[in-house]
């Protein structure tokens, strides 16, 4: 009997870019709020929303 190891490869490749986008997309959303509040005249809780 020969058993074969599960290739976790594309699993983890998909794990790590979901992280990094999320990381990235959070990261941008800090530095479009106060752009967001003056362009719109929005209080904070508004433009980060």
């Amino acid at each position: 009997m020969v058993s074969e190891t599960p290739n976790y490869t594309g699993p983890f490749i998909t794990v790590t870019a979901l992280f990094f986008i999320f990381g990235f997309l959070t990261t941008l959303n800090m530095v479009l709020a106060p752009h967001l509040r003056s362009i719109f005249n929005l209080d904070y809780g508004w433009a980060t929303q």
